[in-house]
Protein backbone atom coordinates (compact mmCIF):
# COMPACT_ATOMS: atom_id res chain seq x y z
CA UNK A 1 0.00 0.00 0.00
CA UNK A 2 1.32 3.42 -0.93
CA UNK A 3 1.63 6.00 1.83
CA UNK A 4 0.77 9.67 1.73
CA UNK A 5 3.26 12.46 2.35
CA UNK A 6 3.35 16.21 2.85
CA UNK A 7 4.63 18.00 -0.25
CA UNK A 8 6.13 21.47 -0.06
CA UNK A 9 6.23 24.14 -2.75
CA UNK A 10 9.94 23.75 -3.53
CA UNK A 11 9.53 20.09 -4.46
CA UNK A 12 6.34 20.71 -6.43
CA UNK A 13 7.92 23.59 -8.34
CA UNK A 14 10.87 21.40 -9.31
CA UNK A 15 8.49 18.96 -10.99
CA UNK A 16 6.08 21.49 -12.51
CA UNK A 17 8.79 23.69 -14.01
CA UNK A 18 11.16 20.86 -14.97
CA UNK A 19 13.95 22.07 -12.70
CA UNK A 20 17.18 20.06 -12.15
CA UNK A 21 15.84 18.11 -9.15
CA UNK A 22 12.58 17.20 -10.90
CA UNK A 23 13.57 13.59 -11.54
CA UNK A 24 14.50 12.92 -7.91
CA UNK A 25 11.26 14.48 -6.64
CA UNK A 26 9.25 12.77 -9.37
CA UNK A 27 10.51 9.34 -8.30
CA UNK A 28 9.30 10.01 -4.76
CA UNK A 29 5.96 11.37 -5.97
CA UNK A 30 5.43 8.20 -7.99
CA UNK A 31 5.83 6.13 -4.81
CA UNK A 32 3.23 7.97 -2.72
CA UNK A 33 -0.47 7.27 -2.64
CA UNK A 34 -1.53 10.84 -2.03
CA UNK A 35 -0.29 14.26 -1.04
CA UNK A 36 -1.22 16.47 1.86
CA UNK A 37 -0.48 20.19 1.65
CA UNK A 38 -1.29 23.22 3.81
CA UNK A 39 -3.70 25.82 2.50
CA UNK A 40 -0.88 28.15 1.41
CA UNK A 41 0.67 25.56 -0.95
CA UNK A 42 -1.00 26.54 -4.23
CA UNK A 43 -0.33 30.25 -3.68
CA UNK A 44 3.32 29.54 -2.91
CA UNK A 45 3.75 27.47 -6.06
CA UNK A 46 1.94 30.12 -8.11
CA UNK A 47 4.30 32.74 -6.72
CA UNK A 48 7.26 30.65 -7.93
CA UNK A 49 5.67 30.69 -11.39
CA UNK A 50 5.20 34.46 -11.22
CA UNK A 51 8.87 34.96 -10.34
CA UNK A 52 9.87 32.76 -13.28
CA UNK A 53 7.74 34.90 -15.59
CA UNK A 54 9.26 38.12 -14.23
CA UNK A 55 12.77 36.67 -14.81
CA UNK A 56 11.74 35.79 -18.38
CA UNK A 57 12.19 32.08 -17.73
CA UNK A 58 8.56 31.38 -18.69
CA UNK A 59 5.71 33.18 -20.42
CA UNK A 60 2.47 33.90 -18.56
CA UNK A 61 0.47 31.27 -20.45
CA UNK A 62 3.17 28.61 -20.08
CA UNK A 63 3.29 29.30 -16.35
CA UNK A 64 -0.49 29.02 -16.14
CA UNK A 65 -0.43 25.72 -18.04
CA UNK A 66 2.21 24.33 -15.68
CA UNK A 67 0.20 25.45 -12.65
CA UNK A 68 -2.96 23.83 -14.03
CA UNK A 69 -1.18 20.49 -13.76
CA UNK A 70 -1.58 20.80 -9.97
CA UNK A 71 -5.32 20.27 -10.44
CA UNK A 72 -4.60 16.69 -11.52
CA UNK A 73 -2.44 15.78 -8.53
CA UNK A 74 -4.04 13.70 -5.73
CA UNK A 75 -3.84 16.36 -3.00
CA UNK A 76 -5.67 16.97 0.22
CA UNK A 77 -5.51 20.59 1.35
CA UNK A 78 -5.30 20.71 5.15
CA UNK A 79 -5.71 23.68 7.44
CA UNK A 80 -2.76 24.82 9.52
CA UNK A 81 -3.53 27.75 11.80
CA UNK A 82 -1.13 30.59 12.41
CA UNK A 83 -0.75 29.52 16.05
CA UNK A 84 0.18 25.95 15.08
CA UNK A 85 2.76 27.21 12.58
CA UNK A 86 3.94 29.86 15.07
CA UNK A 87 4.86 27.25 17.66
CA UNK A 88 6.78 25.14 15.15
CA UNK A 89 8.51 28.21 13.68
CA UNK A 90 9.56 29.35 17.12
CA UNK A 91 11.14 26.03 18.06
CA UNK A 92 12.70 25.30 14.66
CA UNK A 93 13.70 28.81 13.48
CA UNK A 94 11.77 28.33 10.22
CA UNK A 95 9.59 30.88 8.45
CA UNK A 96 5.92 30.44 9.27
CA UNK A 97 5.35 29.28 5.72
CA UNK A 98 7.88 26.45 6.06
CA UNK A 99 6.73 25.71 9.58
CA UNK A 100 3.22 25.05 8.23
CA UNK A 101 4.56 22.11 6.20
CA UNK A 102 6.51 20.70 9.13
CA UNK A 103 3.56 21.18 11.47
CA UNK A 104 1.32 19.27 9.08
CA UNK A 105 3.84 16.44 8.65
CA UNK A 106 4.18 16.08 12.41
CA UNK A 107 0.47 16.28 13.10
CA UNK A 108 -0.38 13.65 10.47
CA UNK A 109 2.78 11.60 11.19
CA UNK A 110 3.75 11.76 7.52
CA UNK A 111 7.02 12.10 5.64
CA UNK A 112 7.86 15.52 4.22
CA UNK A 113 9.01 15.89 0.62
CA UNK A 114 10.98 19.13 0.29
CA UNK A 115 14.05 20.54 -1.44
CA UNK A 116 14.38 23.34 1.12
CA UNK A 117 17.55 22.64 3.16
CA UNK A 118 16.41 24.43 6.32
CA UNK A 119 13.11 22.55 6.24
CA UNK A 120 14.91 19.24 5.63
CA UNK A 121 17.14 19.88 8.66
CA UNK A 122 14.20 20.80 10.88
CA UNK A 123 12.22 17.75 9.71
CA UNK A 124 15.09 15.36 10.47
CA UNK A 125 14.17 11.76 9.73
CA UNK A 126 10.71 12.87 8.59
CA UNK A 127 12.35 14.42 5.48
CA UNK A 128 12.25 12.19 2.41
CA UNK A 129 15.12 13.85 0.51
Amino acid sequence: MKHRCVLDASAAAAVLFREPDSEVVGRHLFQVGGLVVPQLFELEVANVARKKVLRNELGWETARTCLAELDTWPMEIAMVTWSQAWNVARESDLTLYDAAYLCLARRRQLALLTLDRALQMAAGTRSVL
